[in-house]
C-alpha cells in the first residue's frame, strides 16, 4: 500500500518544533562555531548537493495542495466522510481543522481569528487517490 504525506512546516522558530515552549539555555552549554581558515574553501564542494538549486517540489491531490484555500479543497474533493475542529494551535497562529476521507486526511489551518482556512497537510493511505 502506498502512504505519502506532505506537511508544511512555517517558519515559526525551532521552539514550535518543540511544543511551542521557550526553552531557556544554559550559558555553559553554548558551543561556539567554527570559523573557516583561509586554506578551507567557503565554495560549495562538487561533490556535494547545492541547496541553493534545489527544486521545490508540489505535489497535489485532485488538484489540492499546500496552501489551497479550504472552499477550493472542498470543491475538488468533495463533501469529506468527517469534519474534524481542532484547538487553537499556538504554533501555527490558527486553529485547525481536519477533513476526512476515505484512504486521505487533509488538515487545516486558520488565521488568528478563525478565519481563511488553508491546507497545510496532506495524508495519502489509499492508492485510490492520484498524487501528481
Amino acid at each position: 500500500m502506498r502512504h505519502f504525506s506532505f506537511v508544511l512546516f512555517p517558519l515559526l522558530g525551532v521552539s514550535c518544533l518543540f511544543g511551542c515552549s521557550a526553552q531557556s539555555q544554559n550559558p555553559t552549554n553554548v558551543v561556539q562555531s567554527e570559523v573557516a581558515k583561509p586554506s578551507q574553501s567557503l565554495l560549495p564542494s562538487p561533490n556535494k548537493p547545492n541547496i541553493d538549486t534545489a527544486k521545490e517540489i508540489d505535489l497535489k491531490i485532485n488538484g489540492v495542495g499546500i496552501g489551497t484555500s479550504e472552499s477550493i479543497a472542498l470543491k475538488k474533493l468533495g463533501k469529506p466522510l468527517q469534519t474534524q475542529k481542532g484547538e487553537f494551535d499556538e504554533c501555527g497562529g490558527g486553529f485547525q481543522r481536519t477533513l476526512r476521507y476515505s484512504g486521505l486526511e487533509v488538515e487545516l489551518l486558520s488565521n488568528d481569528k478563525g478565519r481563511d482556512f488553508s491546507v497545510i497537510s496532506i495524508d495519502v493511505t489509499s492508492s485510490e487517490w492520484l498524487v501528481a
